[in-house]
């Protein structure tokens, strides 16, 4: 992949998310993990980097998403987690974050 994505069908698109999240389903029973985009609305949700469950809302406005160089997404991460991933160097200047 160039730049966290892939060519498929002549447009850019980008992999699936990593399967890092825990959520707390209707009944409060533990689910996952999942990718991101399989979280069932604004639930409570917890990962790597949280001191606390937070519900999907509260983790999207202050977190970012980037993807490595085969296209794979990894996210929404905090502040602490993507800190993490630069110095281990699974970050570099070359990947792409939204």
């Amino acid at each position: 992949g160039v730049g966290g994505a892939r060519i498929v069908d002549g447009c850019w698109t980008l992999m699936e998310s990593e399967a890092s999240w825990w959520y707390l389903n209707e009944e409060g029973k533990q689910s996952g993990p999942v990718a991101w985009e399989n979280i069932p609305g604004d639930v409570l949700v917890w990962s790597e980097g949280l001191d606390d469950w937070q519900t999907v809302s509260e983790i999207q406005g202050k977190a970012w998403m980037f993807a490595d160089e085969d296209g794979v997404r990894h996210g929404p991460l905090l502040p602490e987690a993507l800190s993490k991933r630069v110095m281990a160097g699974e970050i570099d200047g070359l990947s792409l974050f939204w």
